[in-house]
C-alpha cells in the first residue's frame, strides 16, 4: 500500500510568498529556521526568521500567513507596541517597519551598523536596538515607534562582542548581556546607559541569553545549561535549574509560577515546565532531532504556547505545554533526482544515506506525495520514468523496476562489485542505459538483462542521452567522452578547461549545445561536445541545471541560490528565493512556467508563474511604463535594472542588450507580465568589457509595439 507522505494543508498561507513567484510545498506553512516568537493578544502572534521571514497567526498557531517583505537577510527579533504597529530587525543592518498589522513591511534606514541582536520597549514610541558590528557594541534609541533610530545612542565600551539579550525595566534600568573570548557577562545600568555594572559573570561559552521579567523585580535569563533567577531588579542572580547535559536555547513565563525552557540533548530536542517560578522543573515535551530540527524559541501566553525553531519547526500547545500539537515538522529525508512526466505526474528519490531508500510520486503537481521503500538498507542515487507506471532505480549495486507506478519494485539486476549507481534514462522503452563508479552499462530489453559498454578505468559522474545512440559522460577527472552509435564506441572529447574536481550533470539541449555543472560552475559546448567553455565561474557547486521546452535554462547552487539564462548561457540573472537551506539538489521544471526546487530536509518549492530573475519591488502600480539606469553603473559583472509595467492589462515585455554595433549581446527578459514594478539582477561574466545598450520594449496583447526606452551601461572588468 501507499504511504501517504504529504497532504497540502493551509494553502492560503503561502499565498502571500507566491509574490516572488515560487511557495512552499514542503513543509508548510515553510521551512526557513524561525528565531523570535511574539504574542501580541490572547489570539494573535508573530514569528520572525531566516530569508526575511515573518508570520502571523490570528488562532493561537494553527494557521499562519506568510508576510511578504522582500528582505532577504536573517530577522532575528520581532516586536509589537500595538495592534498595528511592529518592527522587525536582524543582519546586514536589516531593520522593518509596518503601521498595519503586517500588511506591508518598510524598510527603514538604519544607518550603519550590520547585526541587530536585541530590541525592547518601554511603552509604544520608546525603544532601543542593540547591534554589533566591528567590534562596536551600539544600543539605538527611537521616540516615535520606530520610524527613525540613532537618537540618543548609546556606546557600550565593554570590550566584548554582541548581546543576544536586552531589557529595558524603566527608561533609566536596563540590563543586557555581552561576551568575549574569556567569559559572558550581564549589565544593568540605572542611569540611562552612562554607567554600567556585571551582575553576573559565567565562562566562555555560557552565553547568556534571553532575558524574562514578569514584573519590574522578578525575572530569568538563561545562562548555558542552566536557568537563573533575580528577584531584586536583576542585582543578584541564582542558578535555579542546571540539570545534566542539557543545552538551553529559549524560556518563557506567563506569570510568577509558569515558565518553559527549551533545550537539547544528545539527539532530542526538550521542554522543561514549572510552576512554582522555577524552583522546580519537569520534562513536559521531547522529540528526537536527528533530522537537524531544534526547538529553539518559546514564547507562553497565559496557557497558549507557541514552540518552534529550524527548518521551519512548529509546535503548540493550549495547557502550558502539558500537551502538544505538531503544526510543521520537517523530516529529515533528502530529495533528489526528480523525473517530472508533465505538470501534474512526477516522481523523485528519498531517504537517509543509510537507508531506507525510498521512490515519492505525485500525480497532482506535487500538492500530495506517496512513498514506497525499494530497499530497506541503502539509499538511492539513480531514477528513471518512462511512463506513468513503468520506472526504474539504482542504488548501490542493484537495480529496481517498477510497472505499477512505484506500488511494487523487482530487483531486475544485482552485481557483487560495489558499482554504485548515479544516473540512468531511457530514450526509449526498451533501450536503457545506467553510470556509476564502474563505467555505464546498457539494456536493449527494458531493463531484463544488462551489459556493460564503457569503462575507462574511473568513476563516471554524470551521463546524458538525446537520443538512443548520442549521448556523453563526463568522470571524476572531468574527461568527456561521447558516442553516436549507441555505446558501441566511445570518442574522448576534451578535459574540462576549469579548476574542477566533481561533475553533477551533463545535459544538452541539442546535439550541439550542452552543459557541464560541477563544484565551480558551469561549461558549455556548442559543437556537440567537441570544446567546452568555463562560462559561468562560482563559488558554490553548482548542483542542477534544467532546460525549458523554450530552451530558457535554470540552474541552482550549494545554498539554493538561482541563476537563469534566455540565452543559454550566454548571460545569466541571478535570482534569489527566500528559502534557507543547508543542501539544495535539485531544480526541475515541467513546462515553461512549472516549477520545482528539492533540498535536503524534505524542502519543495514550486512556481507556477516563472519569470527569470524577475522581482516585484513593491505593490504600487505605476503610472507608465519606465526603464530605469542600472545600478552600479558602470558594472563588474552584475548589475540591476529597474523597470515599470502601467495600466490594467498584462504585456509582453523584452529587454535585450545590444552592443556598440547593434549587434544582440544577450536577452535580459522575454516575459508577460502584469502591471508593477520589477528588478533584474543580471550577471555579463560572459561579455567583453565596453559599452552596451539595454533597450526595454512593450508589446499589447496583438504583440504591437507601445513603448520602447534604451539606457547606456558600461561593462568595466
Amino acid at each position: 500500500m501507499y504511504k501517504h507522505l504529504y497532504i497540502l494543508i493551509f494553502f492560503n498561507s503561502c499565498l502571500l510568498f507566491s509574490q516572488q513567484g515560487w511557495f512552499w510545498q514542503s513543509p508548510l506553512p515553510q521551512g526557513n529556521d524561525i528565531n523570535d516568537i511574539y504574542w501580541l493578544n490572547s489570539n494573535t502572534a508573530y514569528l520572525a526568521g531566516a530569508c526575511g521571514t515573518i508570520m502571523k497567526t490570528t488562532d493561537k498557531g494553527r494557521n499562519w500567513v506568510i508576510q511578504y517583505n522582500g528582505i532577504k537577510y536573517s530577522l532575528g527579533v520581532i516586536r509589537f507596541f500595538n495592534e498595528n504597529s511592529g518592527i522587525a530587525a536582524g543582519s546586514n543592518g536589516t531593520i522593518l517597519r509596518t503601521t498595519n498589522a503586517g500588511n506591508n513591511w518598510i524598510v527603514v534606514d538604519s544607518g550603519k551598523y550590520k547585526w541587530y541582536h536585541a530590541i525592547d520597549f518601554i511603552n509604544q514610541s520608546t525603544g532601543w536596538l542593540q547591534s554589533f558590528h566591528e567590534s562596536i557594541n551600539v544600543l539605538y534609541k527611537t521616540t516615535n515607534s520606530g520610524a527613525n533610530w540613532n537618537a540618543d545612542s548609546i556606546y557600550l565600551n565593554f570590550n566584548t562582542s554582541g548581546s543576544d539579550c536586552m531589557k529595558w525595566l524603566s527608561a533609566d534600568t536596563c540590563l543586557i548581556s555581552t561576551s568575549n573570548n574569556i567569559g559572558n557577562y550581564l549589565y544593568k545600568t540605572v542611569n540611562g546607559g552612562i554607567n554600567w555594572q556585571v551582575k553576573l559573570t559565567l565562562p566562555y561559552q555560557s552565553y547568556i541569553a534571553h532575558l524574562v521579567f514578569i514584573n519590574s523585580y522578578t525575572g530569568w535569563v538563561r545562562g548555558g545549561n542552566s536557568v537563573y533567577k533575580t528577584t531584586n531588579r536583576g542585582e543578584n542572580w541564582t542558578a535555579i535549574f542546571t540539570p545534566v547535559n542539557v543545552s538551553f536555547y529559549d524560556l518563557s513565563f506567563s506569570n510568577i509560577n509558569n515558565g518553559l525552557v527549551t533545550g537539547s540533548m544528545n539527539n532530542n530536542s526538550l521542554i522543561y515546565k514549572t510552576t512554582n517560578g522555577g524552583e522546580n522543573w519537569s520534562l513536559a515535551f521531547s522529540i528526537n532531532k536527528s533530522n537537524y530540527s531544534y526547538i529553539t524559541d518559546i514564547a507562553l501566553n497565559t496557557n497558549d504556547v507557541i514552540a518552534a525553531g529550524s527548518q521551519g519547526l512548529i509546535y503548540i500547545s493550549s495547557n502550558t505545554g502539558t500537551s502538544w500539537d505538531s503544526i510543521c515538522y520537517n523530516v529529515a529525508d533528502e530529495y533528489r533526482k526528480p523525473v517530472f512526466l508533465n505538470d501534474n505526474t512526477g516522481f523523485i528519490l528519498s531517504g537517509r544515506f543509510q537507508g531506507p531508500g525510498f521512490a515519492s510520486s505525485t500525480s497532482d503537481g506535487g500538492f500530495t506525495w506517496y512513498s514506497k521503500i525499494i530497499d530497506t538498507t541503502t539509499n538511492f542515487d539513480a531514477l528513471y520514468f518512462i511512463n506513468e507506471n513503468t520506472g526504474w532505480a539504482g542504488n548501490l549495486n542493484c537495480i529496481y523496476k517498477t510497472t505499477n507506478r512505484g506500488i511494487n519494485w523487482a530487483k531486475i539486476y544485482s552485481n557483487d562489485t560495489s558499482y554504485y549507481f548515479n544516473c540512468i534514462t531511457f530514450p526509449s522503452y526498451n533501450t536503457g542505459y545506467i553510470s556509476g563508479g564502474f563505467g555505464i552499462l546498457k539494456t536493449v530489453n527494458a531493463g531484463e538483462n544488462w551489459q556493460k559498454i564503457f569503462n575507462v578505468g574511473m568513476d563516471v559522474q554524470a551521463m546524458y542521452f538525446i537520443n538512443e545512440i548520442t549521448g556523453w559522460v563526463v568522470t571524476y577527472f572531468r574527461n568527456i567522452y561521447k558516442t553516436t552509435n549507441g555505446g558501441n564506441t566511445w570518442n574522448y572529447n576534451m578535459s574540462i578547461a576549469a579548476p574542477q574536481e566533481n561533475s553533477y550533470k551533463i545535459i544538452f539541449s541539442d546535439e550541439n549545445t550542452g552543459f557541464v555543472i560541477s563544484d565551480h560552475g558551469i561549461n558549455r559546448s556548442t559543437n556537440g561536445g567537441a570544446n567546452w567553455t568555463w562560462i559561468y565561474p562560482y563559488s558554490n557547486p553548482i548542483t542542477d541545471l534544467t532546460i525549458t521546452p523554450s530552451k530558457k535554462v535554470w540552474a541552482i547552487d550549494l545554498q539554493g541560490r538561482v541563476i537563469s539564462s534566455y540565452d543559454l548561457g550566454n548571460s545569466w540573472i541571478e535570482y534569489f528565493i527566500f528559502f534557507n537551506t543547508y543542501y539544495s539538489n535539485s531544480i526541475a521544471f515541467t513546462s515553461e512556467n512549472t516549477g520545482y526546487i528539492f533540498s535536503a530536509n524534505s524542502k519543495i518549492l514550486k512556481t507556477t508563474t516563472a519569470s527569470i530573475g524577475i522581482k516585484p519591488i513593491s505593490n504600487n502600480v505605476p503610472s507608465g511604463y519606465h526603464l530605469y539606469q542600472n545600478y552600479p553603473n558602470p558594472f563588474n559583472p552584475s548589475t540591476n535594472i529597474n523597470f515599470d509595467i502601467g495600466g490594467n492589462e498584462k504585456v509582453k515585455a523584452k529587454i535585450i542588450l545590444y552592443d556598440m554595433l547593434g549587434r544582440q549581446a544577450a536577452i535580459m527578459l522575454d516575459e508577460e507580465l502584469s502591471p508593477g514594478e520589477y528588478n533584474i539582477k543580471w550577471n555579463g561574466a560572459n561579455l567583453a568589457s565596453g559599452i552596451y545598450f539595454c533597450q526595454l520594449t512593450i508589446s499589447n496583447g496583438q504583440l504591437t509595439k507601445v513603448f520602447t526606452e534604451t539606457k547606456k551601461m558600461v561593462l568595466l572588468k
